[in-house]
């Protein structure tokens, strides 16, 4: 769950993501914006970058940072060989054609699929600002 202020109406708001990426080593959360740059968390979170998340029963402050397109490919590699059923399927859905070469089809996600990565903040005990 990522909460985040509205960028025009200052209120706290909610979205639930799906995880496509973690880095254990930094504790970095990676989502990607299936709607692209018109979601509005994405549009909020472009505006005022720090967030809540919460996974599970965790609770913490972190900053959102939008990923180069390199690193989303990177992100789309890893994703599409850990569930490749499901990136399949996701690539023509948001492309609208079915790619055949793995590469090929991380690229274009990564073209047209902004993604997204949550650092812990400073002091996990703080509030959305």
């Amino acid at each position: 769950m990522l909460s985040h202020t509205g960028r025009k109406t200052g209120k706290t708001r909610r979205t639930v993501l799906e995880v496509v990426g973690y880095e254990d080593s930094s504790d970095t959360y990676t989502a990607a914006s299936a709607w692209g740059e018109k979601a509005q968390w994405f549009r909020n979170i472009q505006r005022n970058p720090q967030v809540r998340i919460e996974i599970g029963r965790r609770s913490f402050a972190a900053i959102a940072e939008r990923l180069t397109q390199e690193q989303a490919e990177k992100v789309f590699l890893d994703y599409s060989k850990r569930y490749p059923t499901e990136f399949i399927f996701l690539q023509k859905l948001v492309t609208g054609i079915k790619l055949k070469e793995l590469d090929d089809a991380c690229g274009k996600m990564a073209e047209l699929v902004p993604a997204v990565a949550f650092r812990p903040a400073g002091n996990s005990e703080s509030d959305i600002k």
